[in-house]
């Protein structure tokens, strides 16, 4: 399929969404200043459109900055009324995706030919296969670890000097050990299928960096061995589950 309209489009896209807006721009966008989030959102909507429509430079094509102006401004519109954070920036980007994709399918004509090489991918197994192991890398591994580790649970009591965590601290520290599990596993798998399995001794060795200190006099050794248990076994489960769907691909 023919992907140069598509790279441009990303392209403009990209330089006119995260290089030339500035930070300004993105607070006043998500401010209470109606005139000022007008003006804004209609600028970088409109600089979006001229982008798309150089950069691509099929002139004949009148409509591509037209739709590019409407759906960016709504788009943008829209998240500016909801907060900031990664959920509603994720959907903000993939509408944009989705809009780009419906733009460089209708200029080149090739809905039914993207149509079907969608379908190819869809209906091989190998694509479940990998969808699959993505997902075991996530909430099967944490709740298989977790009950794993479990009779090893130290069990530790801070000493007199240490601060106690509260449970609001100590639930945010949970959720953040829980998602460096989804993104290390989610990594290993990634290596193991692009074949760049010493990129994994790499990652080990990073993460260990940051328990070094914990093997010092003084520190709770048990703690310690505690954690590298439930890392050796993240590490475990990622390899093994690479290497049995590359055996199949």
């Amino acid at each position: 399929m023919n992907s140069i309209i598509l790279l441009k489009l990303l392209f403009a896209h990209i330089i006119c969404d995260f290089v030339f807006q500035t930070q300004k721009m993105v607070e006043t966008k998500q401010g209470n200043n109606k005139k000022k989030k007008t003006v804004t959102l209609i600028r970088h909507s409109f600089i979006q459109a001229i982008a798309a429509y150089v950069v691509v430079a099929q002139w004949h094509n009148w409509y591509l900055p037209i739709v590019i102006l409407a759906t960016h401004l709504g788009i943008d519109w829209w998240k500016s009324l909801r907060k900031n954070d990664i959920f509603y920036f994720i959907i903000d980007q993939c509408l944009h995706l989705v809009v780009i994709t419906g733009l460089w399918l209708f200029i080149t004509g090739q809905f039914c030919l993207f149509g079907e090489w969608v379908e190819t991918i869809v209906s091989k197994p190998e694509f479940w296969l990998i969808i699959t192991a993505y997902l075991l890398m996530l909430k099967p591994s944490s709740v298989f670890i977790a009950l794993f580790i479990k009779r090893w649970n130290p069990d530790v009591k801070p000493k007199k000097d240490e601060k106690v965590l509260t449970t609001e601290e100590s639930e945010t520290l949970q959720k953040a050990g829980q998602w460096i599990g989804y993104l290390e596993r989610s990594m290993i798998l990634t290596f193991m299928l692009a074949n760049y399995i010493t990129a994994v001794g790499f990652l080990f060795a990073a993460k260990s960096i940051f328990r070094i200190g914990d093997l010092r006099p003084g520190h709770n050794l048990k703690l310690t061995e505690y954690v590298l248990i439930g890392t050796f076994s993240s590490f475990f489960i990622a390899i093994a589950v690479g290497i049995v769907i590359k055996s199949f691909i």
